[in-house]
């Protein structure tokens, strides 16, 4: 029956488009778009604007949940996995931001002159504390 399955792509009466039409379509586009442009587009899948479109909107500041079930992930993790990149992009700077609110926050200077002593390298920045800029060996005591 026409319109009653999840294709992506159908036709104006609802039948599915077998997915290598709309790929070959897809080098069609860029080859016209080249052929018109000075600044020609590289070479890409159909697949691509997926990764695209989920890198855009992590980027965006959109939460992972969300932008899994847009992807048609059962799991977020599954998300988290595949764009891990994106996502530690994020923490790194989501760390400078509270080091920066830190630092200019008068109420808290012990807090940033400890967050400040040690930060770890970014391969140990596993833990939530270490993936927010947080030290290994805290001297509170230090002047």
């Amino acid at each position: 029956m026409a319109g009653t399955d999840d294709s992506a792509f159908s036709t104006a009466w609802g039948e599915p488009i077998h997915p290598d039409t709309v790929s070959s379509l897809m080098t069609t586009l860029i080859n016209t778009h080249n052929d018109q442009q000075s600044e020609p587009l590289p070479h890409a899948l159909l697949h691509d604007l997926r990764h695209v479109h989920a890198t855009t909107l992590l980027l965006a500041g959109v939460p992972v949940h969300l932008v899994a079930a847009r992807l048609g992930h059962a799991d977020p993790s599954i998300t988290l996995r595949v764009y891990a990149h994106v996502i530690s992009d994020q923490l790194t700077e989501a760390a400078d931001i509270f080091a920066r609110a830190v630092a200019a926050t008068t109420k808290v200077p012990l807090l940033a002159r400890v967050l400040a002593i040690e930060p770890l390298p970014e391969a140990e920045r596993g833990s939530d504390l270490g993936a927010l800029g947080g030290t290994r060996n805290p001297q509170p005591s230090d002047p």
